[in-house]
């Protein structure tokens, strides 16, 4: 093992990819010695040994001083022989500046205020998380404000694009369906060709493999200066085994989405899953919750089996700068690609915006409908009871409304046994809807009911004009 690195001492012309890749490995070596400050000889010769064993033309990822040329000059180069301490002084002697602690209202007032990238959604320069369960679109959710930031179209469909700019989509799962077939269909639908300034990785940063996510950096600025969002797909297949329910866990991650955002002044944008019990909503350490700027939920999802129509409800779990609580209802759309080999009749999914009615029917399963409808049919008859016993308003006793509901949909040939088993269930049913809320339109005190006084007022003017 060798005690020296190599550093060419002329030439001034570097390619865009030998920079960045300079620039990475200079931010790494200050961290091992930031981090290894009394280990300073030891990690150094150790990161040498590992460059050393690199195919020569790797050799550019050696630790290069600012004057290096490209790795074509390289065999035409003397090195300069640079001992450890020599290397450790360069290293040390390049530290940035200290950052400011205190800040006075003159400074604070200079802040800038909250960018959106989609308007009510997704701030700019932030890490955002869409969570939701196995199945539940997520992906679908994530590509549509993906390539509506890049194209400047509506996000799913109604939210305003206020940023635009090039995005990385890191898929950990399903590559070739997302890149071809689901960003196709969404173009498709819009009625646009697929655009450049998009581009998808088959697989995701590991963010306990610091030479990947350097090597995934320098690509990625070697491609663009600078992006609007960076989607990685999933947070689990990100941590690479680390434990999502380890606060380090949560540090170690977004410490590295800080990398990608500083290098590329983006905004982030995880996509994670929900744990065993849904009602708790995101798996793994709270850290996670708490670092995230802004939390989306897909909170609901059904598939109606007969049409193959899913539903999603989103809501915005947090937004540290803005407002949450917004929610936001999707439904599935299929639509048709053009046949390609083998696959004549290719389809794929698309999401487009519906109604906040529509969308709580398509999430309602057959059963919870028929159980609306009978509860709204419930409300509606003790609202014409109350009518009929008292036109003008005035509060009835509750065991009038009891006997008026039970005589109205009694047999014709009931006996007194049965009559007094019915009044039981209707008395019960009238409590039952009662307590849940699905009679609060009407007044009900001291076992009295009664009509709103709005309604009471119609009512008496409509007794009037009949009078």
């Amino acid at each position: 093992m060798h005690d020296i690195i190599y550093s060419p001492s002329a030439g001034k012309h570097q390619e865009k990819l030998k920079q960045a890749r300079v620039r990475a490995y200079e931010r790494e070596a200050a961290a091992i010695m930031k981090t290894h400050q009394s280990d300073n000889n030891k990690r150094l010769l150790l990161t040498m040994a590992e460059f050393e064993c690199l195919p020569d033309e790797e050799r550019e990822r050696i630790l290069w001083s600012d004057n290096c040329h490209s790795t074509d000059d390289y065999e035409e180069l003397e090195p300069e022989v640079i001992s450890i301490e020599e290397a450790t002084n360069q290293i040390a002697s390049d530290k940035p500046e200290k950052r400011k602690m205190f800040y006075a209202w003159t400074e604070c007032k200079e802040i800038p205020p909250l960018v959106w990238l989609v308007k009510e959604l997704i701030p700019a320069n932030s890490d955002v998380a869409l969570y939701g369960e196995s199945g539940a679109l997520k992906s679908f959710v994530a590509l549509d404000i993906a390539l509506s930031l890049r194209t400047g179209l509506r996000a799913l469909g109604s939210l305003e694009v206020k940023h635009t700019g090039p995005v990385f989509y890191f898929a950990g799962e399903g590559f070739h369906a997302m890149a071809k077939k689901r960003q196709l269909a969404w173009c498709i639908e819009k009625g646009i060709e697929p655009v450049d300034g998009v581009w998808f990785a088959d697989g995701v940063p590991l963010v306990n493999d610091d030479r990947q996510i350097v090597e995934t950096i320098t690509e990625m600025t070697a491609l663009t200066d600078s992006a609007s969002l960076v989607v990685i797909d999933t947070l689990v297949r990100s941590l690479n085994g680390l434990d999502e329910d380890k606060s380090n866990s949560a540090s170690v991650y977004f410490a590295k989405l800080k990398r990608i955002r500083e290098a590329l002044g983006c905004t982030t944008l995880t996509v994670g899953h929900f744990g065993k019990d849904l009602a708790r909503g995101e798996r793994g350490s709270s850290s996670f919750r708490a670092n995230y700027d802004a939390i989306i939920w897909v909170e609901k999802h059904s598939k109606d089996e007969p049409t193959g129509v899913h539903t999603v409800q989103l809501w915005v779990r947090k937004m540290k700068d803005g407002e949450d609580g917004k929610r936001l209802w999707l439904q599935s759309k299929s639509i048709a690609l053009p046949p390609e080999g083998d696959d004549e009749h290719r389809t794929s999914l698309v999401l487009v915006p519906v109604s906040e009615e529509e969308g709580k029917n398509g999430l309602a399963s057959a059963a919870d409908i028929v159980k609306q409808e009978t509860d709204k049919q419930f409300a509606d008859a003790v609202e014409m009871a109350i009518m009929a016993l008292s036109p003008t308003g005035e509060p009835i006793p509750n065991a009038d409304l009891v006997n008026y509901l039970t005589d109205k949909d009694k047999p014709f040939d009931c006996s007194p046994e049965e009559y007094k088993k019915l009044k039981d269930q209707t008395r019960k049913k009238l409590e039952r809807a009662g307590e849940a809320g699905k009679l609060t339109k009407f007044i009900f005190s001291n076992k009295r009911w009664g009509l709103p006084l709005y309604e009471r007022t119609q009512t008496n003017d409509k007794i009037d004009d009949e009078i």
